[in-house]
């Protein structure tokens, strides 16, 4: 694990053991203002070897502080309580008490701990992979420091600033971050903040990846860091050691790493104990000293059930159970990765899909291959033990109510032609009156040739609406009749052939197993996996299609900000992109809140994505764009891989036409998904539009109404 130094606060607190004893010593003796600055200190210094002692501490000290309606004191608590669960993995409740720290902030006027505060709320959307959000708050908490003159908090937030360029993959801006940081750092004279930022610049240098100039970084950072500063060097030993085992340096990689922990055993870093005892145990294994690492990797775990780290807990597992694999011990690296599983349900879907992975290749050396094809499919689709019969059962109901409604028609159009013929009969009889009647008396001919005409029209009126009744009818029925051939061709081409791919693989599998060797049976499996992750895309918009043309779909727009809605597809959508090596990245307005049905948003925004993957190439990159224009949002899907024929176009959104085409990598479709979309946008008030070249991409763009004030 490479470390980069995020400051969540200005700087990294972490106190010897005298320090801490002479502050509880403090403490016992202490009262009023004195007593809440020293509880939040000692909070402070629990982050990291004990956050559950911090998060008492911290709790102490904000009673108080609410008890004296100490505003300054009361943000502090909660920050720190906040910093507290960070370190736990406990993102959600850490945003809560980061929200709260500011609140108070903001109520109390207090620009430093505004802005701290801000740091915070960055570096929460940093851990839980919201980087724009978390751009955005270290950027205002840069603002408030500049504004200030907070040259300390300056430091820190230039280094956040470059930890999240260097996530985007933007290492030039990240590098001018840094260097910012450095030259502020000389300023002040403050060879703490410089060693921490040669430690993220040299961090960059690794990424890019360029080893001699991180390594010079590296130790640059252990020459200015100050002799008490063992943290900073903790963490350059550490990657040192990193880039030496991505090297294949091994040994080399083992001795720094060895240098780190012995650093953070001398600090009581618990965090970081447990992370270098995972590292040396991952080196001890590459280097097939195998009971070795078993130990470390088990130290590791036990310290990361400790400290109550569930991430921390789960790839410490993991990295046991591979341990295990290469030993051999199958049976005990099945436990692991069991007890691992029952951790990642519900809480890290990326995780999850590594134990069942395992779980699978563990099965296929066992000889048990069904039980290793169905983990191998397990995190792609959990409810597959319900698919047939809710597809089954959404057919047979869209058949009979075709036969309803077909024979409904009927029976309506031949009431139709009943009462126009009385009608016809009425007018006919009433005019014979009429005229008998009008040989009797003049005025009353005057006054029934009067009423007569009246009436005349309002049958006429009455016989032309029926007419246009029964036609637009006779329409409906067409267009029933012409969707469904389209479903049963959809039903009998498009979804046969997947499963009967399906079928020939599992058949080739079951009945040739004996024959074929290892790299046989794991091209075959992913064949399978691919095949079924097509089937349930055409699976999925064939029922969102169906739904609609039953008319079962409700319309029920809300108010909600559009970039988490997107952040979440693009997150659910990792898992297509990765196979492919295609980078997804996001350009969006700030806090654009739309007024739409949720569900129909998400399933455009998924269609667009998914067939912008499907489209493109190895390697390639895809950007979606929010921006606003007028009253409206514009969000656009836009990719640089195969490009639509000006021929083709046309064909996307006309609903009389069952399109399809192959993507990059032989995925097939429905042809329904385009279709899905226009219905699905124009239900909520937009339009949506394609530009196209081939050999040069796609862009796909929807508006949708902006919500009212």
């Amino acid at each position: 694990m490479k470390y980069l130094l995020l400051f969540v606060l200005i700087s990294i607190s972490l106190f010897g053991q005298s320090r801490t004893d002479s502050l509880k010593e403090a403490l016992s003796s202490s009262s009023g203002k004195d007593k809440i600055a020293i509880l939040n200190q000692l909070s402070s210094a629990y982050w990291t070897n004990d956050p559950q002692k911090s998060i008492t501490y911290g709790n102490e000290a904000l009673q108080l502080a609410l008890r004296d309606e100490d505003l300054k004191n009361q943000a502090l608590a909660l920050r720190n309580i906040g910093i507290a669960y960070t370190h736990m993995g406990d993102y959600k409740k850490a945003n809560e008490y980061f929200r709260k720290s500011l609140s108070i902030s903001l109520l109390s006027e207090d620009e430093l701990e505004i802005g701290q505060s801000y740091n915070s709320l960055g570096s929460y959307f940093y851990f839980t992979g919201m980087i724009d959000s978390a751009l955005f708050y270290y950027k205002k908490a840069l603002e408030i420091g500049e504004q200030i003159g907070n040259k300390k908090g300056i430091i820190s937030y230039l280094n956040n600033l470059g930890i999240i360029y260097s996530n985007m993959g933007e290492y030039e801006k990240s590098l001018q971050y840094y260097f910012q940081s450095v030259k502020v750092s000389e300023e002040l004279k403050d060879r703490s903040g410089l060693s921490k930022a040669y430690i993220n610049i040299g961090a960059v240098y690794n990424d890019m990846p360029d080893y001699n100039k991180a390594l010079e970084y590296y130790f640059k950072a252990l020459d200015v860091s100050l002799s008490h500063d063992q943290f900073l060097k903790a963490t350059a030993y550490n990657n040192i050691g990193n880039i030496f085992n991505d090297k294949k340096e091994y040994t080399k990689a083992l001795e720094y790493h060895k240098k780190s922990l012995e650093i953070k055993e001398e600090i009581n870093d618990q965090y970081g104990i447990a992370t270098s005892l995972g590292n040396i145990g991952n080196l001890y294994s590459e280097l097939n000293n195998l009971d070795t690492a078993s130990d470390y990797l088990s130290r590791a775990h036990k310290m990361q059930l400790e400290i109550g780290n569930t991430e921390g807990i789960v790839t410490s597992l993991i990295n046991l159970s591979k341990n295990d694999i290469k030993a051999k011990r199958l049976a005990k690296a099945l436990e692991n990765l069991n007890e691992a599983e029952k951790y990642t349900e519900n809480f890290n879907a990326k995780l999850l899909h590594d134990v069942y992975f395992l779980k699978s290749q563990i099965h296929a050396s066992m000889g048990n291959y069904r039980k290793a094809y169905e983990l191998h499919l397990n995190y792609s689709e959990l409810g597959d033990s319900i698919f047939n019969e809710t597809f089954a059962s959404q057919m047979a109901e869209l058949q009979a109510k075709y036969e309803m409604e077909r024979k409904d028609k009927e029976i309506v159009q031949l009431q139709r032609d009943k009462h126009l013929n009385e009608l016809k009969s009425a007018r006919q009889e009433f005019i014979s009156k009429s005229l008998i009647g009008g040989i009797i008396i003049l005025v009353v001919i005057a006054a029934l040739f009067f009423n007569r005409y009246r009436l005349k029209n309002k049958h006429n009126l009455l016989l032309n609406e029926k007419i246009d009744e029964i036609n637009k009818q006779k329409e409906e029925l067409k267009n029933l009749n012409a969707n469904k051939d389209k479903l049963l061709s959809i039903i009998s081409h498009d979804l046969r052939s997947p499963f009967q791919a399906l079928i020939g693989y599992s058949e080739l599998l079951s009945e040739n197993i004996e024959e074929l060797n290892k790299n046989e049976i794991i091209e075959y499996s992913k064949d399978v996996n691919i095949t079924a992750h097509q089937t349930l895309d055409l699976i999925d918009n064939l029922l969102e299609w169906s739904r609609i043309q039953l008319g079962r779909i409700k319309y029920e727009p809300e108010n909600f900000l559009a970039e988490p809605v997107v952040n979440k597809i693009i997150r659910l959508s990792l898992h297509n992109a990765n196979r492919k090596k295609i980078m997804i990245s996001i350009d969006a307005e700030k806090d654009i809140t739309i007024h739409a049905d949720k569900q129909m948003f998400t399933s455009v925004v998924h269609n667009l994505l998914s067939n912008a993957i499907k489209f493109s190439n190895d390697d390639e990159n895809i950007l979606v764009k929010i921006k606003t224009v007028d009253s409206m949002a514009v969000v656009s899907v836009i990719d640089s891989g195969a490009g639509i024929s000006e021929e083709n176009l046309p064909k996307l959104f006309d609903k009389n036409v069952h399109f399809t085409t192959i993507g990059t990598a032989q995925e097939k479709g429905t042809g329904l998904g385009l279709e899905l979309c226009k219905e699905l946008v124009e239900k909520n008030g937009g339009n949506i539009t394609v530009k196209s070249e081939i050999g040069k991409g796609s862009d796909f763009s929807f508006t949708i109404p902006l919500a009212q004030n």
